[in-house]
């Protein structure tokens, strides 16, 4: 999960832009190498989710169990909510085929059923949508470089992502600032239809993983007008041999898991 959410995030950017031919193999070499990373299969991860008032107030936190599945250009995410007690068995999953805008259904306790639900409306009610669990926008057919620029002294490469026709609800273009050298996304800043900044997302705390992957400790998340910051931690993140299809057909997403019914605290 931690992956999941990072790869397609944040990207940092340095270097003098070569022109032409060059330009567009080194584009699809970077576009092609973070898309690769996002599909890593079947995965179970934790991760915790703090969304803040931007003017101070009362927090949101959850505790939240995550099982996705990525490969090639489709990917399902299911989560559900471990902690507060509260709202303990809480789901969304969201649902992303080949070439078509993402899918999106919530479960609550004692719901006969899972309720569609729009992939752009606010993931847990903080910043980031629903779609943005799957949106694997390094697989867009527009992909260019753009500039470079140096965060935290890291030189790297601003990648810009754009879909086609349909393909994206929310986004008419994607920036990433991606560090080449480690294949990891440091910013990431998507933008509406019209153009304008709609999600800025940093990356902090990047670390080696197995297979030699480089992933984030922290992803903070910044939608313009939202009033609220979201901080997501991620943990645990382990491959699977295959999780059931079951697992993600919204009928049954009422079903808990074995190891999700311990008690579990913030």
């Amino acid at each position: 999960m931690k992956r999941a959410l990072f790869t397609g995030l944040l990207a940092a950017v340095a270097g003098i832009l070569t022109t032409g031919i060059g330009l567009t193999g080194e584009a699809a070499d970077l576009a092609g190498g973070m898309a690769r990373i996002l599909q890593d299969g079947d995965t179970t991860a934790r991760m915790r989710m703090t969304i803040e008032p931007v003017g101070g107030g009362e927090r949101t936190v959850l505790q939240i169990r995550s099982f996705s599945r990525r490969g090639g250009d489709s990917a399902v995410v299911l989560q559900r909510i471990l902690w507060p007690a509260a709202r303990k068995g809480e789901a969304v999953m969201v649902r992303q085929e080949p070439g078509r805008p993402a899918g999106a259904f919530a479960w609550r306790p004692g719901q006969t059923g899972a309720l569609e639900v729009s992939a752009t409306s606010p993931l847990w009610g903080g910043d980031l949508t629903h779609s943005d669990l799957t949106e694997n926008f390094f697989l867009w057919p527009g992909q260019e470089l753009v500039g470079g620029e140096t965060i935290g002294r890291v030189n790297c490469r601003i990648l810009e992502s754009r879909p086609a026709a349909g393909q994206s609800p929310a986004y008419g273009k994607i920036r990433s600032w991606i560090d080449p050298e480690r294949m990891v996304a440091l910013r990431i800043v998507k933008f509406d239809k019209s153009g304008r900044p709609a999600l800025e997302i940093e990356a902090g705390g990047i670390t080696r993983t197995e297979g030699a992957v480089y992933l984030p400790a922290e992803l903070t998340f910044r939608r313009t007008g939202s009033g609220t910051v979201t901080i997501i931690e991620g943990s645990g993140l382990r491959r699977e041999a295959g999780h059931p299809d079951a697992l993600f057909d919204p009928a049954a997403m009422g079903n808990v898991a074995p190891e999700e019914k311990q008690t579990d605290k913030e």
